[in-house]
């Protein structure tokens, strides 16, 4: 049983989200302070607010929230739809279906300190943004300059030999291996390295996959 004194902002854990999901799934997401309630008393988790059940069941249980990469369509529906609405990320969720409020707000600003990162880099520094991300989102005509930047960053490919790999196997003669590191355009609207794939920058790992694990890592 869950000790009722603990802070509610702890992170949730598998068995907390299987009650809450539960719950929902029996009286529904209408009232959260029943929602509440009832996870406290069937199954003694009383550190969870109506305000975090709410929040974990809508940011992240909620069978319709993807967890997707965003796509460069996505991107360019929110950019647009914030020039309109500004930042009623509530009003703009609803243009993109599976996307959260919070996941909007997030990917929103989150794309945009790093163009004004890219931004700055290529300026001198009396000419460089110094309004942070929030500030640059209340100006339409600057918010627009500073995501029509190109993203200048490139990314780094590493590759991790298996250990036994690098013990026990012997090169061959002639056999040529691998290069370990090399550079490439990072795709635009792109903010999460998992967005990127082995295609998208061109390298070709078929050959190797059974001797390494690729990693990514950025490198300014």
């Amino acid at each position: 049983m869950h000790d009722k004194n603990m802070n509610d902002r702890k992170q949730w854990d598998q068995y907390e989200d299987e009650c809450l999901a539960e719950v929902v799934k029996q009286i529904g997401s209408d009232d959260w302070n029943a929602v509440s309630d009832v996870i406290a008393v069937k199954y003694g988790i009383k550190i969870r607010s109506a305000k975090k059940c709410r929040e974990r069941w809508m940011n992240h249980l909620k069978p319709e929230v993807t967890k997707d990469a965003w796509t460069e369509d996505e991107a360019k529906i929110l950019f647009r739809c914030q020039a309109f609405y500004g930042n009623q990320w509530t009003e703009i969720a609803k243009f993109l279906p599976g996307r959260t409020d919070n996941s909007v707000k997030n990917f929103f600003y989150s794309t945009l300190r790093r163009k004004i990162r890219s931004y700055n880099r290529s300026r001198p520094i009396e000419d460089q943004i110094k309004l942070s991300a929030n500030g640059v989102s209340l100006n339409h005509e600057l918010t627009k300059k500073v995501l029509e930047t190109s993203d200048n960053r490139k990314i780094i490919k590493t590759v991790s030999i298996r250990k036994s790999e690098r013990l026990g196997r012997k090169v061959k003669k002639g056999q040529e291996l691998p290069k370990v590191r090399f550079g490439g355009e990072i795709p635009d609207c792109m903010s999460t390295l998992d967005s990127i794939t082995c295609e998208q920058i061109n390298f070709d790992f078929s050959k190797y996959s059974d001797e390494i694990n690729p990693t990514l890592g950025y490198s300014n």
